[in-house]
């Protein structure tokens, strides 16, 4: 390969007959020679069907990702008249991430398996041509403009996620027609000016065409005040309407990145109104002069927010809890992961200055936690939670909780070599009593009741608890906790690419007090096995 720039390049080489290798050269003049070693191919049977079980030929299968290697080997396949492809040169260890098309079926992704040999079933789902007659609910005559969201994926799922607007298609006179592209679930949006927005429940999906009749309902407003610090009318705060399929990011210098259409300014009275939104359920405001967030109940009535004045984070790390580099502070509230229609913090990372310090400025009165963020695939750790008083710098000094440092050795079962470094996906231990959040069934996530339980103290002191910690790993296989681990019983997750582990590890108050807790070798079960 002439006429490479210097550096470092990434190659892939397949043969056909064998598997493919991922590998990497440091190009430079005089470069050595790069000798591979290419080993029998994975054999990869697939048989693509329709929702019905029915055969599809000439449908196209093709790769995405392969283990970690995403769009790095290129491969597509026809079907033969029975539906079947075989590929004799696939990658013989990893998953595979494919994808199945054909002209009339709605696409497939994230299809994952792997070439072992047998034959794995694709299914490929007939397209659903939706036609429609949109109007308005009280006079029955049809709308003139409006547009049709295809929506993919569970109710609740996150907005950014669940509505293509990219497949967007207008409405006139109170009709359309939208065709589904992507695989089921399938939903609709129907937004029209002057109406409540539409969202169908999920579509049938054993037909191939749907007529569908929807009413649309005028719109109400959701009208309020925002006010300054001083109880003035504040002119020109940005206000969003937070709901459970639109969120905001809070960018540090103070101003909220989300949906244009659930953003507004206030006017020179301070007010500002937005069309009704059935799925809303709070509102938040920034300006200049600082920051506010309700929970609306009603959005019947005329709401009044007032402004609080930014807050400031200012701190240093102890000497015990910088055993790792620092690259970066972060600062965030790790509750609002749990709910849709939040406010997350965008990018608030600060460096350590020349004498250790780290600071924040316009941080947002309330709850929130420091981490340390040390890169080298460790995740952020030395949680320590801090309250933010509108108006004043919160100090806070990240320190080494009390605890012992775990350490222990993996070990490779049935022979298997494992690059520790680089094969490793998760190596962390958590307490057991704590995995879970008190009271919440998972099940909720996304409804209202999870806006309510992930902003209560119980789910903030779940949040703020000491519930586990990463194992950071060497060469060698031998591994130490990034964090000191108070007494309790825990549970060890090892994950690798060839291999995985679980240790139950239970560690008394008299060990909590030791500097270290050996825990012996942990075993790695091979995926071969």
């Amino acid at each position: 390969m002439p006429a490479l720039l210097e550096g470092k390049w990434e190659f892939t080489v397949s043969a056909e007959g064998f598997a493919p290798v991922r590998t990497n050269a440091d190009v430079h003049p005089g470069s050595d020679e790069i000798l591979l070693s290419l080993q029998p191919g994975g054999i990869l049977r697939l048989r693509v069907v329709d929702e019905h079980g029915i055969e599809v030929p000439d449908a196209t299968v093709g790769l995405e990702q392969w283990g970690e290697y995403r769009q790095a080997l290129e491969w597509e396949a026809k079907t033969d008249r029975d539906g079947r492809i075989e590929w004799l040169s696939a990658p013989a260890e990893g998953e595979l991430e494919l994808y199945g098309r054909k002209d009339g079926f709605a696409m497939t992704r994230d299809v994952k398996l792997t070439a072992d040999g047998q034959e794995h079933i694709l299914h490929l789902h007939h397209a659903l041509d939706v036609y429609g007659r949109v109007f308005d609910g009280q006079t029955g005559y049809g709308i003139r403009e409006f547009k049709v969201v295809p929506g993919y994926g569970y109710e609740y799922h996150d907005s950014e996620q669940h509505w293509f607007a990219l497949e967007t298609v207008a409405g006139t006179n109170g009709l359309f027609k939208l065709t589904f592209q992507d695989a089921p679930p399938w939903r609709l949006r129907i937004m029209a000016p002057g109406y409540e927005d539409w969202i169908s429940a999920a579509l049938e999906t054993n037909q191939r065409s749907a007529m569908l009749d929807i009413p649309l309902k005028r719109s109400g407003w959701v009208e309020g005040i925002v006010l300054s610090p001083d109880r003035k009318p504040a002119l020109g705060a940005q206000v969003a309407l937070l709901s459970l399929d639109h969120n905001v990011r809070l960018l540090p210098r103070g101003v909220f990145v989300g949906d244009k259409r659930w953003l507004t300014t206030s006017d020179s009275q301070g007010g500002f109104r937005f069309p009704v939104n059935r799925s809303a359920h709070s509102i938040a405001v920034v300006s200049t002069e600082g920051y506010a967030h309700a929970r609306v109940r009603d959005f019947g009535q005329m709401i009044t927010l007032q402004l609080e004045r930014w807050g400031r984070v200012s701190g240093t790390i102890d000497v015990a809890a910088k055993r790792y580099p620092v690259e970066s502070i972060r600062l965030y509230d790790p509750a609002v992961d749990n709910f849709q229609g939040r406010v997350a913090l965008g990018d608030y990372s600060a460096k350590l200055d020349g004498a250790g310090r780290f600071t924040f400025e316009k941080v947002p009165p309330g709850e929130f936690s420091v981490f340390i963020n040390s890169l080298r695939g460790l995740s952020y750790h030395h949680q320590t939670p801090l309250t933010v008083t509108p108006g004043e710098t919160t100090e806070v000094t990240i320190a080494e909780q009390p605890g012992v440092l775990v350490k222990g050795r993996l070990v490779a079962g049935g022979g298997a070599t494992i690059d520790w470094l680089k094969d490793r996906i998760i190596l962390r231990i958590e307490r057991e009593s704590l995995r879970y959040a008190p009271g919440w069934n998972s099940k909720d996530d996304g409804k209202l009741e999870a806006v309510d339980y992930w902003s209560s103290q119980v789910a903030r002191e779940f949040v703020n608890s000491r519930r586990g910690t990463d194992l950071d790993v060497k060469e060698d296989g031998s591994f130490v906790s990034v964090e000191r681990v108070p007494a309790g019983e825990y549970l060890l997750f090892a994950a690798f690419k060839k291999g995985s582990a679980n240790r139950q590890v239970t560690i008394s108050a008299e060990q909590e007090a030791l500097p270290e807790l050996n825990i012996g070798s942990v075993e790695l079960i091979g995926k071969n096995r």
